[in-house]
């Protein structure tokens, strides 16, 4: 990498190399390449330099406001800079698994339905429906439904299908717990 050349050939016209022989040509556009390189390198240091001496004096500020993260000015000699820290969230497994125990112990035990508007099973082969199924809406309760969506029922209380309607859906989680029965979720409801 010659800068001094480089200098020397921005003071010709571009025509001047658009029409030169193609190893100038190419020496010229490997030069460029390489000083671009060079300078993203510098930029990678010096971006490390002002990390490193400005990164206490912004998190000192920073706790000085009462935050731990955000954006701060820092006077430095009469020179403003601005910084930002930025809130870094790492969520812990053993934390967030705890919290769930926590709540579940004092009672209030989250529950994830969905509402939906399902179509049942199609008969049998070699059975005759009697009429066509219509289309039923219906709260999934199960995590393992056929038709894949989010569910989770924590409370061990509902159906796998439940009827859409939210004071009943209610008032059966707050009923006593019943046996959970071990044959698989029907996709026909059962709202009597």
């Amino acid at each position: 990498m010659n800068l001094v050349a480089l200098q020397h050939a921005m003071h010709l016209p571009p025509a001047h190399y658009a029409e030169a022989p193609l190893d100038t040509y190419r020496q010229f556009i490997a030069q460029v390449e390489q000083l671009h390189a060079f300078t993203k390198e510098v930029r990678a240091f010096a971006d490390q330099v002002n990390e490193l001496r400005y990164a206490d004096l912004a998190r000192q500020a920073i706790l000085a406001t009462g935050r731990d993260h955000g954006t701060v000015r820092i006077d430095d000699h009469g020179q403003t800079v601005k910084c930002e820290l930025v809130n870094n969230v790492v969520w812990d497994q053993v934390k967030l698994r705890q919290l769930a125990c926590n709540i579940a112990a004092s009672g209030d035990i989250p529950e994830v339905i969905t509402l939906a508007l399902l179509r049942p099973d199609a008969p049998a082969e070699g059975e005759a429906a009697a009429e066509p199924a219509e289309p039923f809406r219906a709260f999934v309760t199960n995590t393992d439904n056929a038709w894949g969506y989010p569910a989770k029922d924590r409370s061990g209380r509902l159906d796998a299908l439940e009827e859409p309607h939210l004071g009943k859906l209610i008032a059966k989680t707050a009923a006593p717990r019943k046996p959970v029965p071990l044959a698989g979720a029907t996709t026909q409801p059962n709202f009597s």
